[in-house]
């Protein structure tokens, strides 16, 4: 054999690997308890809206954001806001903000899931984001919650500039970073 056809082979083929059961795989991993870190976070998103304003969760990409958003949902009440779609987003989505406004002044506190769903990365598609951004800047929005993994949220930095809110990070979501 030689050495092309060697590295071309698989260690193993899949159909020889064996696979763990339920059981070990229980033990081995234990499942995220997204209920319980929802519930941290709410209680301190709560202290925090005495203050009223935007709180941001920014987690790396894949580190569970959407299921902890979810369960932040599920725990809280609060209103989820779906994206726009992608085709508004180059218009500046006013018909998704004009919807919206009710949510973003009213008394009831707003999620939006995933801020990267906000904006495209064209000349034309941070308007939303950007128009999201006066408002918060003005004061204009009420108590809202809002997810962005940790790239959408350095690019959004650097295209809008920092937002004036309080963001947590992966660091302050553990149940000590969150009594800070």
């Amino acid at each position: 054999m030689r050495a092309s056809e060697a590295t071309s082979q698989p260690f193993r083929r899949e159909d020889d690997l064996r696979s763990l059961s339920e059981e070990k795989l229980t033990q081995l991993y234990q499942p995220i308890p997204w209920a319980d870190m929802a519930e941290a976070f709410v209680e301190q998103t709560q202290l925090l809206s005495k203050k009223a304003g935007v709180t941001a969760l920014v987690l790396p990409p894949h580190a569970g954001l959407s299921q902890l958003i979810e369960a932040i949902a599920h725990t809280s009440g609060w209103k989820v806001l779906s994206a726009p779609a992608v085709d508004d987003l180059l218009n500046g989505a006013p018909k998704w903000l004009k919807a919206n406004e009710r949510h973003f002044t009213g008394s009831r506190p707003w999620i939006i899931p995933d801020l990267s769903r906000l904006y495209i990365r064209h000349v034309n598609g941070l308007s939303l984001v950007r128009d999201l951004y006066t408002k918060i800047s003005n004061g204009a929005v009420t108590t809202g919650l809002m997810g962005c993994d940790s790239w959408a949220w350095k690019y959004l930095e650097r295209v809008c500039g920092p937002f004036p809110i309080k963001v947590f990070t992966q660091q302050q979501v553990s149940a000590s970073g969150l009594q800070q």
